[in-house]
């Protein structure tokens, strides 16, 4: 996120005033390797009507993509955090 590049991105998107809404608790709901506990990331999941914590809990990616899924989260979280230095 310290390249010239990404720098760039971001002042524009701060001089153009485009908001930015990331949604990554949806990647981490959808995307999570299936060898997680959903509960681990979404406490809330154990109080949700069964018919939609059941859709939820279905969610993911074989536990081989697990590395995947944790590399792509840390990026989108540093992508999120140089982003709001910049607010």
């Amino acid at each position: 996120m310290e390249s010239e590049r990404s720098k760039k991105l971001i002042a524009l998107l701060k001089d153009r005033q485009i908001v930015v809404d990331p949604t990554d608790s949806w990647g981490e709901m959808a995307g999570h390797s299936k060898d997680m506990d959903v509960a681990t990331f979404e406490p809330g999941i154990k109080s949700a009507p069964y018919t939609l914590a059941s859709r939820y809990m279905s969610l993911g990616v074989p536990a081989a993509e697990g590395v995947k899924f944790r590399e792509r989260m840390e990026t989108n979280r540093k992508v999120v955090h140089a982003s709001m230095r910049q607010v």
